[in-house]
């Protein structure tokens, strides 16, 4: 569970984060010599095919490609940390007040997170890992402050890492 820290007497208290926790920044999956054989036996057949199109362009890429998920495949995920404030949330030592913020949304599931979309227009929504935290406890809390926007959800990306186990 969430812990609330105790407020310091020598610090005013709209400074104390009501939540604080750590968790992995993304879910770690095994990956066992199966894995790296089938993204292996994928990579090969389609340049193949790409070889045998004389597509030399396509072929670089899909090379390109499976080079790069072989070295994310080695990344692991680092240990964040997550406050929340009165005033807005901190994640991994970057303050968010919820002024910048325009709403959030839960993402259930087996690495729950919320994710918080900010005001400026270019801007990628903030990722705070939930871990072993009850996110109900924290939707109302941060819900306080701003729109909860429950039509949002999973993005396309974390589908498709969740289904390749990555």
């Amino acid at each position: 569970m969430a812990e609330i820290k105790k407020v310091n007497k020598n610090k005013p208290s709209s400074n104390a984060p009501v939540f604080t926790w750590g968790a992995k920044e993304f879910a770690d999956y095994k990956k066992d010599t199966g894995w790296f054989a089938i993204m292996t036996l994928v990579t090969l057949a389609l340049v193949s095919l790409f070889y045998w199109q004389k597509n030399w362009t396509a072929m670089g890429v899909v090379i390109a490609a499976g080079g790069a998920l072989f070295a994310q495949s080695r990344i692991r995920p680092k240990k964040v940390s997550c406050e929340v404030h009165r005033s807005g949330v901190v994640v991994d030592g970057k303050v968010h007040p919820f002024e910048t913020l325009k709403s959030f949304w839960i993402i259930y599931g087996e690495h729950p997170s919320v994710r918080l979309e900010q005001t400026s227009r270019f801007s990628a929504p903030i990722n705070m890992p939930i871990a072993d935290e009850d996110p109900e406890q924290i939707r109302l809390f941060i819900s306080k402050f701003l729109p909860e926007n429950e039509e949002r959800g999973e993005d396309v990306t974390d589908t498709i890492s969740r289904w390749l186990r990555f």
